[in-house]
């Protein structure tokens, strides 16, 4: 009987170039265009082996991965996680998770074959070598209620002028579970925006085209007091640093970017 593959990627062309390679290769192919989609099928299908996406739109794979670690026949299931960012490689290397593999973006067909052989291998992952898996959780219940919800994750707030800015920052936030809630172009209406959308922190911007940053803190520490703020800039002259510490920014973050200075950045902004 071919084996079950199980893509979980948010991408439709990435998905497509997938099945197409596998399918013809003999596997059968299912899919999932976001996370949530990705654990119902790993319930319902039981798939050989999953490829997971770390970096998807509605959770991250790291979340995913979680969850079928939890549940029925998933919890012993080979997965192979995917994604073009260093970081994620590297905290794969530090956390080495049973039955897992790691590809970066973009690898060849031959690797993706090599490896994802490599798992199926008898002894590997999910499968003892007679067809049989091991079970965890099966009770019925809906997988996806496994998550930490929205609700449930640090909210943070983007407000910088360059959409390169807030694209990148927002793809760190996600991948490493936070709940990006919104992102703001200038430092207007600050205040009202937190008062809508609640934030747990704010990424500002110092320097944007219409209200810069300090300003725009200044305004919002008149009217609210609980929301943190890390103040995003390019050159933290002392002068600055000291007038905007004196107004209740609890950190820095210094472009360009570096993907864990940020993470730890935030956390222990949120630990105060």
């Amino acid at each position: 009987m071919p084996k079950k593959i199980l893509i979980v990627d948010d991408d439709a062309d990435m998905r497509g170039l997938l099945a197409d390679v596998l399918g013809d290769a003999g596997y059968t192919v299912l899919e999932a265009a976001d996370g949530l989609s990705g654990v119902r099928a790993a319930a319902a299908a039981r798939p050989d082996a999953v490829l997971l996406d770390i970096f998807l739109t509605d959770v991250t794979g790291w979340e995913v991965l979680e969850v079928l670690r939890k549940r029925g026949a998933s919890e012993k299931t080979p997965v192979l996680l995917m994604s073009g960012s260093v970081q994620a490689r590297e905290k794969f290397l530090e956390t080495r998770p049973a039955g897992c593999a790691f590809l970066r973006k973009p690898f060849e067909v031959n690797e993706l074959f090599d490896v994802l052989a490599d798992l199926l291998a008898p002894g590997r992952g999910g499968c003892c070598g007679c067809g049989t898996y091991e079970t965890g959780r099966t009770d019925g219940t809906d997988p996806a209620a496994e998550f930490p919800g929205p609700d449930r994750k640090k909210k943070v707030l983007i407000v910088d002028d360059e959409p390169i800015v807030r694209g990148r920052l927002r793809r760190i936030l996600q991948e490493n579970g936070y709940h990006v809630v919104g992102e703001a172009d200038d430092g207007d209406n600050l205040l009202r925006i937190c008062q809508s959308l609640k934030p747990d922190l704010v990424t500002l911007d110092i320097v944007m085209k219409r209200t810069g940053g300090i300003q725009a803190l200044k305004s919002l520490r008149r009217e609210l007091d609980g929301v943190k703020v890390v103040m995003v800039t390019q050159v933290a002259a002392p002068s600055v640093v000291k007038e905007c510490m004196a107004v209740g920014a609890s950190n820095f973050i210094l472009k360009p970017f570096d993907e864990t200075h940020i993470v730890r950045v935030l956390e222990n902004a949120l630990r105060v």
